[in-house]
C-alpha cells in the first residue's frame, strides 16, 4: 500500500494504487493560485547528455483493448464540473495544456540548437500495425446553440515581439518531407469544411492584408478578391 502524507496517496514502483491530490469535495482554498503537483529537474555541476524531463507520463496496453483509450497524459481546465450541469462561475482564462519554453542569455552569449514550444510526434512506422486514422495533431473545437463566441479561430498563431523589432518569421507554417521520399497528396483539403459562401459561386480561402478576402469562384475556376 501507498503512505498518506499531507493528503497524497504515494503508490511505490510494483505497487498499483491511485494517486490523488485534492477533489471537488476537499477543494485549494488559495486566491493567488497553487500548483498542486510540481516536477522540477534541475541539472548542475554536471553536464547533461542525456534527457532532462520535469514531469512524464506513460500508459501503456499490454492485452487487446479495442474499446478503450491511452492517454499518456491529460489536462484540464474548467469553471465549473462539466458542461452538462451548467453550475458554472465566471472566470478570467482557461488553458488545458501550457507549454513554455525559457531561453535565456548572457553579455557573452548563449546558443540553444533547437527551441520547440510543443513538440508531437506520431510513431506509428511498426511493421504489421494498421491504424484507420492518424493524425499528428488534432484540435476540436466544440460549440452550442447558447454558447456565445466573440473570436473563433481553430489555430492562433502570434508572432510577438518584447523588444524592438521582432525577428522576421521566415514562414508561418512549414511542411517539409524529413528525408525527402514522404508525398503529401494535397497541402490543404477543406473538401468536408462548411465553408459559407462570400459571393455568388466564391468560397472564401484567405483574408489578406488591406481587409481583402481571396476567394475561389468555382464558377469560373479563379480566384477573386474582394472587400471583407
Amino acid at each position: 500500500m501507498g503512505n498518506k502524507y499531507n493528503g497524497l496517496a504515494v503508490g511505490f514502483e510494483g505497487v498499483y494504487e491511485n494517486i490523488s491530490i485534492g477533489s471537488s469535495s476537499v477543494p485549494v482554498q488559495v486566491a493567488a493560485g497553487v500548483s498542486m503537483i510540481y516536477g522540477y529537474a534541475y541539472q548542475n555541476t554536471t553536464a547533461l547528455t542525456g534527457t532532462l524531463r520535469g514531469v512524464r507520463g506513460n500508459a501503456v496496453v499490454y492485452v487487446d483493448s479495442t474499446a478503450g483509450t491511452i492517454i499518456g497524459v491529460e489536462g484540464r481546465a474548467g469553471n465549473g464540473s462539466n458542461a452538462s450541469t451548467h453550475d458554472g462561475f465566471n472566470a478570467g482564462t482557461l488553458k488545458g495544456g501550457y507549454f513554455f519554453v525559457a531561453g535565456s542569455g548572457i553579455a557573452s552569449g548563449n546558443t540553444i540548437t533547437t527551441a520547440i514550444g510543443i513538440d508531437a510526434q506520431l510513431d506509428v512506422d511498426s511493421s504489421g500495425l494498421t491504424v484507420t486514422n492518424a493524425y499528428g495533431a488534432r484540435i476540436n473545437v466544440q460549440g452550442g446553440q447558447g454558447s456565445t463566441l466573440t473570436n473563433l479561430y481553430g489555430l492562433v498563431i502570434e508572432h510577438e515581439s518584447v523588444d524592438g523589432t521582432g525577428a522576421t518569421m521566415d514562414a508561418a507554417i512549414l511542411v517539409k518531407a524529413v528525408n525527402g521520399n514522404e508525398p503529401v497528396t494535397v497541402l490543404i483539403d477543406c473538401s468536408d469544411a462548411a465553408l459559407a459562401v462570400h459571393t455568388t459561386d466564391c468560397y472564401p480561402i484567405f483574408k489578406i492584408p488591406g481587409d481583402l478576402i481571396l476567394s475561389w469562384n468555382v464558377s469560373a475556376s479563379s480566384w477573386v478578391s474582394s472587400a471583407a
